[in-house]
């Protein structure tokens, strides 16, 4: 297994793992329901975003042979924020525009206050059949050694991947039934 850079070459099979991996996810699930078509619409929307992410150089993957894996996205909060609020807002809504961001006061107005570089991390994905062998976890090391003196948040629907973040000594806070915050 070879952990690396996440480039654009990579587009297709991160959008495959993508949209298999979060097709049953709740919040997916409330953005795109029709079940029959959501692997596609999934992909037809955020492919552009996903582009963007690997784009900004900040996201990692690993490959097994010329198989991706599992890869991180992340990017910079207040460079995306501040310069690209279509793609800020598709990472937060799934929609290009928006009147208000959902969870402003307990998500967003937090992270504001941060001093600093603030590496937010907008999805882990692991093939399944890889998943509870440390991937995810040398993924997230890998994004902490890389940017040292920043700030990482993440938001995050799976309740069960929250000791990921626990054992990296992330604050956690609960904003809904199935919705969390992570930062550190």
């Amino acid at each position: 297994m070879m952990l690396c850079k996440l480039n654009p070459n990579y587009i297709d099979a991160v959008m495959h793992l993508f949209c298999t991996s979060f097709m049953d996810d709740p919040y997916y699930i409330k953005m795109f329901p029709n079940r029959e078509t959501r692997f596609e619409d999934m992909d037809k929307t955020l492919r552009g975003l996903i582009a963007y992410c690997i784009n900004r150089d900040k996201s990692f993957c690993i490959i097994d042979g010329d198989k991706l894996i599992g890869f991180i996205l992340c990017i910079d909060y207040n460079e995306i924020r501040k310069n690209d609020r279509k793609y800020f807002n598709l990472i937060y809504t799934c929609k290009e525009e928006v009147d208000i961001l959902p969870y402003q006061e307990t998500l967003h107005n937090p992270i504001c206050q941060l001093d600093g570089e603030v590496i937010a991390c907008v999805a882990v994905v692991v093939d399944e059949e890889y998943r509870r062998k440390g991937i995810a976890s040398s993924l997230w090391d890998t994004v902490m050694e890389s940017f040292p003196d920043a700030h990482f948040v993440v938001d995050v629907s799976n309740e069960s991947s929250l000791e990921i973040y626990k054992r990296r000594g992330f604050t956690i806070t609960k904003l809904d039934d199935d919705y969390f915050f992570a930062c550190k």
